[in-house]
């Protein structure tokens, strides 16, 4: 998912409310920039993120 779609998801309606959470969970290697994708509103490249599974530990 892009920020954008994990913003709606969650119910957020400011991206500044899940960027900088998806940058911490990148820095500790829970998700991952897996590809990058043209937001179809706004014309800007966006990374499309997904959960890292092997190897975490999540308890």
């Amino acid at each position: 998912m892009t920020a954008a779609e994990v913003a709606d998801k969650l119910g957020f309606g400011d991206l500044n409310a899940v960027r900088p959470r998806l940058n911490e969970l990148e820095k500790m290697e829970i998700v991952h920039v897996i590809d990058k994708r043209i937001n179809p509103h706004s014309g800007i490249n966006n990374a499309v993120y997904a959960l890292k599974r092997e190897g975490q530990d999540l308890s």
